[in-house]
């Protein structure tokens, strides 16, 4: 019958021969390669891009928020803006390659996969913008050079600045009503659009496990098994 003493000894030797078998360093690497293999960091937004993304929220932000009760304000958020935009065209013809409007440029056959894979619950993962994104990116996008071309007419028109003061003072006061209300058409979908842009960017998180909205902050994402497909 064996001692207490040599069944401690015969335990702890079996429990370090465990142990020293599940983490030996050749199984403590091929577990390392693994987990990098089920989640890669890459770096796809360059900080230009950010920098305008967040600026944009913000000029937008502010342009709503001091609409009717500071005009001040207002003039300055949009001429924020409309420097944006000017650089946002720049870098779409000459940025990095997420940055560049070619690399998302929608077509029907990558919109109708997409579509399709979002129904079945299981979407292709995207490293750039996804094709309904992109889509997205250019109704925003399109959507705030109306608000600014508008709204550039309007302070022109009503305190004579900006880039059309004194080259629309042949207009008549039905057409600056009329541009008026069309500034606030504009806004109203634009509002309705950022609506839709976050709730998209919440589902898509969601679907694909990425998250998209702190990829706009640090500029990468963390991915498993990705797919480019621009």
């Amino acid at each position: 019958m064996s001692s207490p003493g040599r069944l401690g000894a015969t335990f702890r030797g079996e429990k370090e021969a465990i142990l020293s078998a599940r983490f030996k360093p050749g199984a403590l690497h091929f577990r390392n390669m693994a987990l990098q293999h089920k989640r890669q960091v890459i770096r796809v937004w360059d900080p230009l891009l950010r920098i305008f993304h967040w600026l944009t929220v913000i000029a937008v932000l502010l342009a709503y928020w001091s609409d009717g009760t500071d005009l001040r304000v207002h003039g300055l958020a949009g001429s924020l803006l409309g420097g944006l935009l000017l650089f946002r065209l720049f870098w779409g013809a000459v940025g990095p390659e997420h940055a560049r409007f070619g690399s998302f440029f929608p077509r029907y056959s990558a919109l109708k996969a997409h579509f399709l894979s979002l129904l079945k619950g299981s979407p292709h993962r995207h490293l750039g913008h996804t094709p309904l994104g992109s889509v997205m990116i250019f109704l925003l996008l399109c959507a705030l050079m109306f608000m600014y071309a508008t709204g550039s007419l309007l302070l022109a028109l009503q305190l004579d600045a900006g880039p059309w003061a004194g080259w629309v003072d042949h207009m008549s006061f039905e057409q600056e009503i009329w541009v008026m209300d069309l500034h606030e058409r504009l806004a109203d979908a634009l509002m309705a659009l950022v609506i839709v842009h976050i709730a998209g960017v919440l589902v898509e998180s969601w679907l694909q496990k990425v998250n998209l909205v702190s990829a706009m902050f640090t500029g990468c994402k963390t991915m498993r098994d990705m797919e480019d497909k621009p």
